[in-house]
């Protein structure tokens, strides 16, 4: 005798917030890692923190089943709020005056770049909240972290090669390259 499917409804899964704020916090910590790499070009901190931002505010709309290109996430900024703009100028600052000073400064360097990026991620994830609430996680797709800033440094228009080297170089600063938290 043949068996019989049957199907049974599954449980609903994660909230689309719990996953997003665990993918901030992560991405916190990535751009802290990234923002202290000394790297002595006049924009590079800014350029890198600004890339992994808008990567990061894609991945959320992701999270929440919406789609957005990078550019599209990087003129999403100023609408999260004036205290996020505020916080994103005194970081962008911030970076290029403590690049310059050897290890404290690339250390407080990182901490500022992972502080805006927290901060930018935790007003997205209440952005998309407040137009999604209690929304289901959607499945999105993660890539590693030299991809993940290959492909935010080429998105806003730094060349392949430029893009590629930064990307490297975070990865192999990084250590956790290819972790997902969500893998059991």
């Amino acid at each position: 005798m043949p068996k019989r499917k049957t199907t049974t409804k599954s449980k609903p899964g994660p909230f689309a917030r719990t996953v997003a704020n665990d993918w901030v916090e992560e991405n916190g910590y990535r751009v802290a890692a990234a923002a202290a790499v000394p790297v002595p070009i006049p924009g590079a901190h800014t350029a890198l923190c600004t890339a992994l931002e808008a990567y990061m505010i894609s991945n959320i709309a992701q999270i929440y089943g919406r789609s957005l290109t990078i550019g599209e996430c990087v003129a999403m900024v100023p609408t999260l709020g004036g205290a996020v703009v505020v916080g994103k100028a005194v970081s962008s600052i911030a970076g290029e005056v403590l690049g310059w000073i050897p290890f404290a400064g690339w250390v407080a360097k990182g901490a500022v770049g992972g502080a805006t990026a927290y901060g930018i991620g935790k007003a997205a994830v209440h952005w998309f909240e407040s137009k999604h609430p209690d929304q289901e996680a959607a499945d999105f797709e993660k890539v590693s972290l030299r991809d993940f800033v290959q492909d935010a440094l080429a998105e806003l228009g730094v060349k392949k090669g430029d893009a590629k080297a930064a990307a490297e170089k975070v990865a192999k600063e990084d250590g956790k390259k290819d972790e997902d938290p969500y893998d059991d």
